[in-house]
């Protein structure tokens, strides 16, 4: 049984373009066409290497992975330091395809609160999912996470590295 022309899973969702009833597509559900970059809010999952092999053509634009643009990323990865600052804590990590560093944003705390911190990551040594968005600071990519979670369950980073396969595959073949 389809629901689309291109099979059961990619069809419509109930946003189609030209619907009736002036309706819009999911990107833009006013139909009025809006602001592209608003438009797109995906949440993208990636490796390493994907992230520093993307592209920018200026600071304006969006990220490019396999020429798709990506707003939002999520990256499983093994945590291999963490380094904690008043506003922000950095992770340099790996996932075995690169490594960069990751810097979670945090409230303003002290230099006591920071040591008593340090003492006890709880996060150094194990597999973290971030998702957040790729950013550069003198001329360094690193991933501005907005959410963390140490990850409980060892099949969900080999789960990571199928979805990555599998959305990268779609978008450089299309569909099946």
């Amino acid at each position: 049984m389809s629901f689309g022309s291109q099979g059961p899973y990619y069809g419509g969702g109930g946003f189609m373009k030209n619907s009736p009833g002036g309706f819009g597509t999911q990107a833009t559900p006013g139909g009025d066409g809006g602001n592209q970059k608003q438009g797109n809010r995906s949440l993208r999952p990636v490796n390493i290497a994907q992230v520093l092999e993307s592209k920018q053509s200026n600071s304006e634009n969006e990220w490019l992975i396999d020429g798709q643009p990506v707003t939002m990323i999520s990256v499983v990865v093994h945590v291999h330091e963490v380094s904690m600052q008043t506003t922000a804590d950095v992770y340099k990590v790996s996932d075995g395809s690169g490594q960069i560093e990751v810097r979670h944003w945090v409230e303003s705390r002290s230099p006591d609160d920071m040591e008593a911190d340090m003492e006890g990551s709880p996060l150094k040594g194990t597999y973290v999912k971030f998702v957040g968005m790729i950013r550069t600071f003198s001329d360094r990519k690193h991933i501005n996470a907005t959410l963390m979670r140490k990850v409980e369950d060892c099949n969900e980073v080999f789960f990571h590295f199928t979805e990555v396969m599998a959305v990268t595959m779609l978008n450089l073949h299309g569909p099946p």
